[in-house]
């Protein structure tokens, strides 16, 4: 007698049209979605859950305690050690629900302005609004400020109601400032437990360094925008030089007819190479490069006010700081680069930074090298070497206890700079060798 699993492969299939299957089976997916989304949102809630409550280091200590506590309580019979073991694993448990809980905020976060220059008043603002159901508690918001977080204590408020909170970021040293997000924290009060709930994202303050206006002093070191002739010949470009004969394999759009008919033979023109500005600005970001840590922002505010001076120009700016390549394609896009440049003890030289320069700088007519007093001319000399002869090089040795100098060497012009103040009458004096 046939077993039904042998019927059942008997029975004729009933055949249904493509269309058909997709569709039944596009019906059973619309149906498992809202199980599928329900078990991923329980899913999140949980992780969301474990992730951001946690004890705290006091209450890590606590359980440690509260566990040596009951094991010695129970293996030595002393009810004080049960008691006091007790206690804490109820106070942690207390700890846990208070921790409980989870406003629904909506916060925006504001900088105003989002750039400025070292020392200037940098302000910020935070507008939280209950977007919850209910009032809510009172609740604690942390916002973090660079390395520094900032406290709030918010009492409760309504549905829909909204506070303002306003703060202010020191801007007493150039960097890049990282706000946010802001966190609403939940706990005890002994610290023993704590929850944090992230709202929105975070955004940066960029601290410029500070710069000084140089005119149309920096276009002096520079060629012309339009190009500037070299004794390079080219068969095509824009600066004419002269006329010669036709050999094999020239470009036969540059025939000059009328001289051609003239003498006989045929004539092309010939060229020479124009190069358009384009200045390579080598900064040493080594610590061992330099006295102290004032040198380096002044060498940084030496390379930033020369960089933007060139791009306000409608020059071409290549920049690269120690280890990075600098955005350089407009000038605020500089000096936010310029915002996040460090010192590194024992990292790259002037030299190793401008073997580096060379593969972004191909086209670079001139060539700025930007170091300390800590420099030595023979590693200015290397760094100059990286580049080809045919580009003017020359190095703003950041010295503040010096004073304002130049000395004309083989490959480049050494120009001391003491102070930002004197960068402009540098270039100028400069600008007349």
């Amino acid at each position: 007698m046939p077993s039904f699993t042998d019927r059942l492969a008997r029975r004729p299939r009933r055949q249904q049209s493509p269309s058909a299957e997709g569709s039944h089976r596009r019906a059973r997916l619309a149906a498992l979605a809202p199980v599928a989304q329900w078990r991923q949102r329980a899913t999140a809630a949980r992780l969301n859950l474990v992730r951001r409550m946690w004890l705290t280091s006091l209450g890590w200590r606590a359980l440690a305690f509260a566990v040596a506590c009951l094991g010695l309580g129970w293996r030595l019979g002393w009810d004080e050690f049960l008691v006091l073991g007790t206690a804490l694993v109820v106070l942690l448990l207390v700890a846990s629900l208070l921790s409980l809980g989870q406003a629904r905020l909506e916060i925006r976060l504001t900088l105003q302005p989002q750039r400025v220059v070292v020392g200037d008043r940098a302000a910020g603002a935070a507008a939280v609004r209950n977007i919850g159901r209910q009032a809510m508690l009172p609740v604690r918001l942390e916002l973090p400020v660079g390395r520094g977080v900032a406290q709030f204590d918010l009492p409760p408020f309504n549905r829909d109601e909204e506070q303002e909170l306003s703060f202010v970021i020191p801007t007493s040293r150039r960097s890049i400032v990282t706000v946010g997000p802001v966190r609403s924290v939940r706990g005890d009060p002994l610290n023993l437990m704590r929850r944090e709930v992230s709202w929105g994202g975070e955004m940066e303050l960029f601290v410029h360094p500070r710069t000084v206006d140089l005119g149309g002093l920096a276009a002096g070191w520079l060629r012309d925008l339009e190009g500037q002739t070299t004794n390079d010949i080219s068969p095509s470009d824009l600066a004419f030089h002269t006329l010669r004969e036709y050999v094999p394999g020239d470009d036969r759009r540059h025939l000059h007819w009328r001289t051609s008919a003239r003498v006989g033979t045929l004539m092309v023109r010939q060229f020479v190479d124009t190069r358009r500005s384009h200045l390579a600005i080598v900064l040493g970001c080594r610590a061992e490069e330099y006295s102290d840590p004032d040198e380096f922002e002044l060498a940084v505010s030496m390379a930033a006010s020369l960089g933007r001076r060139v791009l306000l120009d409608g020059h071409s700016v290549t920049c690269i700081g120690g280890d990075r390549l600098i955005a350089s394609h407009r000038a605020q896009a500089l000096l936010d680069g310029m915002a996040g440049v460090e010192l590194r003890p024992g990292g790259a030289d002037l030299a190793s930074t401008a073997l580096q320069a060379v593969r972004y700088a191909r086209g670079a007519s001139v060539l700025a090298l930007v170091g300390g007093a800590a420099t030595t001319m023979g590693t200015y000399r290397s760094a100059a070497d990286r580049f080809a002869p045919n580009v003017k090089a020359f190095a703003l040795r950041a010295d503040q206890n010096g004073r304002a100098s130049m000395h004309r060497h083989d490959r480049f012009l050494a120009v001391t700079v003491p102070s930002l103040d004197s960068l402009a009458a540098a270039l100028w004096s400069a600008s007349q060798r």
